[in-house]
């Protein structure tokens, strides 16, 4: 399963750090880890967006050339 798809506990829309993310932020001073820890997130949430955004694309556009295909 891709890093990004992985969710944390029992909610499925929380997006958990990846362990090599989560070493990256061991040696951090504690703000600087939170401030890192959310962009981190951010950034993983970005990249599930834009993964659900082009499977959703590809979906449409097959059902398109259907339609297509029986004009």
């Amino acid at each position: 399963m891709s890093k990004v798809a992985r969710s944390s506990g029992g909610n499925p829309y929380s997006i958990d750090l990846t362990p090599e993310q989560q070493q990256q932020l061991q040696g951090l001073d504690p703000n600087d880890r939170a401030r890192m820890e959310l962009q981190m997130r951010e950034q993983n949430k970005t990249e599930l967006v834009s993964f659900l955004s082009n499977i959703l694309k590809m979906k449409h556009d097959a059902a398109m050339a259907v339609i297509g295909n029986m004009r």
